[in-house]
C-alpha cells in the first residue's frame, strides 16, 4: 500500500474493518442457518448480514479505486453516492471486475459475476438487507413509539423471499398440506442450506477480487482473514463456514 495513503492507523483500521466485516457475514449466516421455526432471532442474523456485506463491499469498492488511481474514496463520498443500497454499490465493484480482462478470462471468474449480478435469489436478499440498512433497522422501534413505522418490516420481507423459494418447488406445498410434521423435519433443513448455499457464493465471489481480481494489489494482504469464505469448495457452500 502507497505510504502516503495509508498511515499505520489507516492500515490497523483496515485490517479490523475486514475482520469486522467477514465476522458479521459468518455470524449472520449461522443465524439464518439455525432457525427451525423455533424462537425467531432471525431478525438479528439479517441486522449482522447487512452490515456484513455493507462492509465488506464498502471496502472492496474502495480498495478497487485505490489500485485504479491511486486514492481512497472518503466516507463522505461512499455515503453520498450509496448511503446503504447495496445492489448499486454491487454493481459498481462488478464493472470494475468487468474491466479487468486478466480477471474475467478465468471461467469460475465469469460464473462469479454472473451469479452476483444476476441470480434472483441473491439479488433478492441484497435487496431485503438494503431496505433494513436504508431505514427497516428501525421498524420495530418505530413501531413501538409511534404506532407504525416508515419502512417496511425485514423480516416480513425475508419471509417473503422463503415463501418463494417453497413455492419454488411443488412437493413442498404439497407436503405441507399432507404432512405438516414431515414438512417441519424435512422443510427447514433445506431451507437453511439454500440460504446458506447463496450467502456463502456471494461472499467467495467478493472475496476472490480480493486476490484475483481489481483488488488485489491490496486485498492479498487479508488473505488470512478471507480465508473463511475464499478457500470454500462447492460442496462446502450449504454448511455455515466455520471462523
Amino acid at each position: 500500500m502507497p505510504e502516503e495513503v495509508f498511515s499505520v492507523d489507516r492500515r490497523v483500521a483496515f485490517i479490523y474493518e475486514t475482520e469486522t466485516a467477514v465476522t458479521f457475514v459468518g455470524e449472520g449466516v449461522q443465524s439464518i442457518a439455525e432457525w427451525d421455526a423455533t424462537e425467531d432471532r432471525r431478525i438479528v442474523g439479517l441486522h449482522l448480514l447487512a452490515q456484513g456485506f455493507e462492509r465488506l463491499l464498502k471496502v472492496t469498492k474502495a480498495l478497487i479505486q485505490l489500485e485504479e488511481d491511486g486514492t481512497l474514496p472518503s466516507s463522505k463520498q461512499l455515503r453520498s453516492l450509496y448511503g446503504h443500497v447495496l445492489s448499486g454499490l454491487l454493481d459498481d465493484v462488478l464493472a470494475a471486475c468487468r474491466r479487468d480482462e486478466t480477471f474475467t478470462a478465468r471461467p469460475t471468474i465469469r460464473c462469479d459475476i454472473e451469479f452476483l449480478a444476476s441470480d434472483e435469489l441473491w439479488r433478492a436478499m441484497l435487496d431485503v438487507l438494503s431496505e433494513l440498512g436504508s431505514g427497516g433497522r428501525y421498524h420495530d422501534l418505530d413501531t413501538m413509539l409511534d404506532g407504525n413505522a416508515r419502512s417496511e418490516s425485514p423480516l416480513d420481507l425475508w419471509e417473503i423471499i422463503e415463501m418463494d423459494i417453497c413455492k419454488a418447488d411443488p412437493k413442498w406445498l404439497a407436503l405441507m398440506e399432507s404432512d405438516p410434521a414431515a414438512f417441519s423435519r424435512q422443510w427447514y433443513p433445506a431451507l437453511s442450506a439454500i440460504q446458506t448455499e447463496t450467502l456463502q457464493r456471494a461472499a467467495r465471489a467478493i472475496t476472490r477480487m480480493w486476490t484475483l481480481g481489481p483488488a488485489q494489489e491490496n486485498g492479498r494482504t487479508m488473505t488470512g482473514t478471507i480465508s473463511r469464505y475464499l478457500y470454500l469448495m462447492d460442496d462446502q457452500l450449504k454448511t455455515p463456514s466455520a471462523s
